[in-house]
């Protein structure tokens, strides 16, 4: 994860996570057109039920997006809990399935 302070009141972060979460072949559908040669970008909506490869999560991160569903950030329980219990507001949290191979 990398901060950029940007300038001005108030004060804010720009956040950057590294996308490196996977989805599982699994709920890859069969029929979905090869990833962009020059960016890597599926064409793929979000699935209902999100599986994600367990190797591709990286062990020392708590925060990450995904490789696959580029918009979506991932965090472990640890940051969950630990943003509940700092009292923080505004977030949404949902399980996802974590699938080797």
């Amino acid at each position: 994860m990398r901060f950029a302070l940007l300038k001005g009141e108030p004060r804010l972060a720009e956040v950057y996570l590294e996308p490196s979460a996977e989805l599982h072949s699994s709920i890859i559908p069969f029929d979905l057109a090869p990833p962009c040669e020059e960016c890597g970008r599926w064409a793929l909506q979000i699935p209902t039920r999100i599986v994600l490869k367990a190797s591709s999560i990286p062990p020392d991160t708590d925060v990450f997006r995904g490789r696959d569903l580029t918009t979506a950030v991932f965090a472990t329980d640890r940051f969950v809990d630990a943003l509940r219990s700092s009292g923080a507001t505004g977030f949404e949290s949902d399980e996802v399935q974590v699938i080797s191979g």
